[in-house]
């Protein structure tokens, strides 16, 4: 085995979990943390459909658009943000 030199590059320490986030959002496309809301207020509740005891709502992001069904209030799988807001019933 060698020694190492003076010239090989300092060993790279592990990137914090703030670093590692940080690449991984730029990685994806994801908007700069500062460039979208952190968080938007839930809307008001929707309504109950009529005769209907269960269901789901579905939930737009008011940052980027994306729609889709949950129960509860979801994250936003584009853009990471919590700027979703229920939009409508869908009964089961």
């Amino acid at each position: 085995m060698s020694e190492p030199s003076s010239s090989d590059p300092a060993p790279r320490a592990r990137p914090t979990a703030s670093q590692a986030s940080d690449e991984l959002r730029r990685l994806l496309g994801a908007p700069e943390p500062g460039d979208a809301p952190t968080d938007t207020p839930p809307g008001p509740p929707l309504p109950a459909p009529e005769g209907l005891t269960r269901g789901r709502a579905v939930w737009r992001c008011e940052h980027c658009g994306w729609e889709n069904e949950a129960w509860v209030r979801p994250q936003c799988p584009h853009c990471y943000t919590m700027s979703t807001q229920a939009i409508r019933w869908v009964g089961r």
